[in-house]
């Protein structure tokens, strides 16, 4: 990888390592290390004359595809375009200059240079610079909102591409156009795209290779595959975290919606903040506004305020491909404020901006938001996100709007009908602390109080979620979390105080005034009696299980319940298991790892997680392999030297005729073998026994 580049740079000499960079072109751009390409730069800046066109090009679009915008628009921007210069490498540059802009939403730049790099490949009549110039072109259709231009622009790329046979172009254009088939709500063309792209990565890396797993993942989520999508985009995120490359945002992002859409509150938050922080840093605006947006939703149950800050920052970011996401968290976050008109004013103005740029999962989701914040809720604008959904093949936008249609319809077996769906995808019981379909939908019996432990702590009164600032002290909301922990069972005083106030005394009076408040927060109207949530006497204090919901309570029962069943011969144990699992929303208390009471009871729900998944694959996995695969993937993740996962996964992917998959699983399967000294069972041999 780029071996001509790093001799070059030893001798010091700029002229050097311009020669070494046009005689290396494809691995500068694909594989080259961003470190290499900081320091060539740096080499090559005292050239007071600028660059030469065809090194600035090949450097800078280098440093673009690791994520270094700032630097690769400086590099354009140091090319010497001198009128002998080669008109391709003038091509190059402008279509180049024209995809940095574009990711910065400097549009108007950006489409003079797209002209200028069309002007220019047409005299050099070259198929290379042409399939730039036409990805140029491409970009600029999308930012108007002119998919179809978008898919031709891109077509006539890869038909260029193809025939210059250039690697770094070939991949580009594939994974733009599984990107563009994505935004159509075309997932299986998607998928074909970007594996094509894969396969011409083959063993290679690079941080350019987080948007090809991005849009994979893209793809896998709308399918329901949502185990494999996170597998895809911990590798990446995995890899860019590596070599610190800023595409770290992309996947981190990524890794935030297949969180939020998987029901994982807490961890989708946390991605989605540290993309919003890596793109901020490294001037990602297409990242910014959707990570914003995510993280409003993610956290809504934290404080309305604060949510609707987020999303209102996420509307304000330049993006060249529209606002719909921030518009969708605002309404969302509006309707669960209670605000229905402005809800319905973010969704017209989604309808519109998702309408404009031929989106149909924006336009079905905000179609639903515009119904559900009217009174009465019409049906007809679920009916038409329905079929939105249906013709994108988006199997979880599906289920979610059957739930949607089912309990404003009183459809009880529907209801169910479509929840059981939900859970066979994997999706959580989270899903409903964050701000949309679910959350809105919630069902018809929503408990007086409700404690969530598991992923982020959250207490909800009714539907409200308890802010922050209503606790007055951390203390009463450690007091609920540690009750909660126990599960409803009595805590002894000195016990609780031992916690609160560790190895202090005369803590009787300040105990009091905590559990003063726990129940003031619980009960802010008085309405009932107060031991009706917080039972106290003399001795002990503890949770009435009977009226406040704890889902960890919730999860450990259906778990061993499903164990349970799963051990009887001959019985059908797979609904069980998995709702079982939908019940495990994240590691208990995951944001107060620091709390050592938590340990304990956080590993063994863990372990209990892990065991209903490995049951629930193991089911599956004898005449159902595509419904196995997603719970082999996420059980792989956890655990990469599971000899028996992997065979089962290479053999189900076989037997579901991905072949490809197979080989990439088999390769994995290898390399975690190699590492225990363990022999592999070929993938011949693994076919042949189907």
């Amino acid at each position: 990888m780029d071996t001509a580049v790093r001799q070059a740079l030893r001798s010091g000499e700029a002229a050097a390592v311009l020669a070494a960079l046009v005689e290396e072109t494809e691995e500068v751009l694909l594989t080259a290390d961003p470190e290499i390409l900081l320091r060539a730069r740096e080499v090559c800046a005292d050239d007071a004359d600028g660059l030469p066109v065809a090194a600035a090009w090949r450097l800078g679009l280098g440093l673009h595809f690791n994520g270094r915008f700032a630097e690769a628009l400086e590099t354009f921007r140091r090319a010497r375009v001198e009128e002998n210069a080669d008109p391709a490498d003038r091509a190059e540059l402008h279509a180049a200059l024209a995809s940095s802009l574009w990711g910065r939403a400097e549009v108007d730049e950006c489409v003079r240079e797209a002209d200028l790099a069309r002007q220019e490949a047409e005299v050099a009549g070259q198929p290379r610079p042409r399939a730039s110039a036409w990805i140029a072109r491409a970009l600029v259709a999308a930012h108007a909102g002119d998919r179809t231009a978008s898919r031709t622009a891109y077509e006539h790329a890869l038909a260029h591409a193809e025939v210059a046979g250039a690697r770094s172009v070939l991949i580009r254009v594939l994974t733009n156009l599984a990107s563009l088939e994505n935004e159509e709500g075309r997932y299986d063309a998607a998928l074909a795209w970007v594996n094509r792209a894969l396969d011409l990565w083959g063993a290679d890396d690079g941080p350019m290779r987080c948007i090809t797993a991005y849009n994979r993942a893209d793809a896998l989520l709308a399918l329901g595959r949502l185990e494999e999508a996170i597998a895809d985009l911990r590798s990446s995120q995995a890899s860019a975290r590596a070599v610190d490359a800023p595409l770290l945002a992309v996947a981190l992002h990524g890794l935030g919606e297949a969180y939020r859409l998987r029901g994982d509150a807490a961890r989708a938050a946390a991605a989605y903040r540290e993309a919003v922080a890596t793109a901020e840093r490294t001037d990602q605006a297409q990242v910014i506004g959707d990570a914003l947006a995510g993280l409003a939703r993610t956290t809504v149950l934290e404080g309305l305020d604060a949510a609707r800050a987020l999303a209102e920052r996420g509307s304000q970011v330049p993006t060249a491909l529209g606002r719909v996401a921030p518009l969708l968290a605002s309404g969302w976050i509006e309707l669960l404020a209670g605000r229905p008109a402005l809800a319905q004013e973010h969704a017209a103005r989604a309808v519109l901006e998702a309408g404009r740029r031929s989106d149909p999962v924006g336009l079905a989701e905000a179609l639903e938001l515009q119904a559900l914040a009217s009174d009465p809720v019409p049906l007809d604008p679920i009916r038409e996100a329905a079929g939105l959904w249906a013709e994108a093949g988006h199997r979880i936008g599906t289920a979610d709007n059957a739930v949607i249609a089912a309990v404003l319809t009183g459809d009880r077996e529907g209801e169910r009908t479509a929840r059981r769906h939900l859970m066979e995808l994997g999706v959580r019981d989270d899903a409903t602390r964050i701000a949309g379909p679910r959350q809105a939908v919630r069902g018809r019996s929503v408990p007086l109080v409700s404690v969530h432990l598991l992923g982020s702590f959250a207490v909800l009164v009714g539907e409200r979620p308890v802010p922050a600032s209503a606790w007055g002290s951390r203390k009463a909301r450690d007091a609920v979390k540690y009750l909660a922990v126990r599960g409803g069972r009595p805590v002894s005083r000195d016990a609780l105080a031992e916690v609160l106030w560790p190895g202090q005394r005369g803590t009787s009076a300040r105990l009091s005034v905590v559990l003063s408040t726990l129940r003031s927060v619980l009960d802010p109207d008085k309405a009932h009696d107060p031991d009706r949530f917080v039972v106290a006497d003399r001795a002990t204090v503890r949770l009435d299980a009977e009226v406040v919901e704890l889902d960890a309570v919730a999860f450990e029962t259906s778990a061993r319940r499903a164990l349970d069943l799963s051990d009887r011969p001959g019985t059908d144990a797979v609904e069980a298991l998995q709702e079982a699992i939908a019940h495990y929303n994240g590691p208990l208390l995951d944001d107060d790892q620091d709390q050592p009471w938590t340990d304990e009871p956080r590993e063994h729900l863990a372990h209990l997680a892990r065991e209903v998944r490995r049951r629930l694959a193991i089911r599956l996995g004898a005449d159902q392999p595509e419904r196995a695969v997603p719970w082999l993937v996420s059980l792989l993740s956890e655990d990469p030297y599971d000899e028996p996962c992997h065979l089962l996964l290479i053999t189900s992917m076989l037997r579901l005729g991905r072949y490809g998959e197979a080989r990439r699983a088999h390769t994995a399967y290898a390399s975690a073998m190699a590492e225990l000294d363990l022999p592999v069972t070929p993938l011949a041999d693994l076919a042949r026994d189907l």
